[in-house]
């Protein structure tokens, strides 16, 4: 049988049943995730309220081996800073050596070809500690499988939650983000409140 109307990024139990004369008989228990469909309404955020587990269609991918992941807590878990932006989880990657250990955290794929002007903005806290400096790039890339493309980054202390804005070059229909965190034995590396925004396209 075919199933329809199912929602992208969800768990589904289902079994198969026969029933004749005789009564019904049910096969065995089958579980899929159905997978993670473009985003395609702006404005969209994502304040990484998930309970302190990684967003639903978000990944990350360790550079080299990093050994490091982003976390999803209050802040660096510790001090600076003692809380996230807004709400009560950012994400945060932080290591306590000062080798440099790379994790990109990769957003859903997003449908930019609906939107012209498409800016992405979100907020950032990364101080350096006892000279220790942690870093921040920005990457974007047009597709799943092509390469990923430098928007900006970010090499100084950043003592206060700040703002940042980038305009969104070369949109397509699977654009994803990416947040590279560069583990230096800094606080860490705070990004919280994505946003991506842009113009409708859509003729009203």
């Amino acid at each position: 049988s075919e199933m329809t109307g199912l929602s992208a990024n969800t768990t589904y139990y289902v079994r198969a049943y026969a029933t004749n004369t005789a009564g019904t008989t049910y096969g065995e228990d089958v579980t899929f995730t159905t997978a993670c469909g473009s985003i395609a309404v702006f404005p969209w955020a994502e304040g990484f309220e998930n309970g302190g587990s990684i967003p639903g269609c978000w990944s990350q991918e360790q550079v080299n081996g990093s050994g490091v992941n982003w976390a999803f807590i209050a802040g660096n878990g510790g001090s600076y800073p003692s809380a996230a932006h807004g709400g009560s989880y950012n994400a945060c990657l932080k290591d306590a050596t000062s080798s440099s250990n790379l994790t990109r955290l990769i957003s859903p794929p997003l449908n930019l070809s609906l939107i012209s002007s498409p800016t992405l903005t979100f907020w950032h806290y990364m101080r350096s500690w006892a000279g220790d400096q942690d870093e921040l790039t920005v990457y974007y890339r047009t597709s799943s499988g092509s390469g990923w493309e430098q928007l900006a980054t970010y090499t100084a202390s950043v003592s206060s939650w700040t703002l940042r804005t980038i305009s969104l070059p070369n949109s397509s229909d699977s654009y994803y983000i990416a947040f590279e965190g560069d583990a230096r034995y800094g606080y860490g590396v705070c990004i919280d409140d994505v946003s991506v925004t842009g113009t409708s396209t859509l003729a009203t």
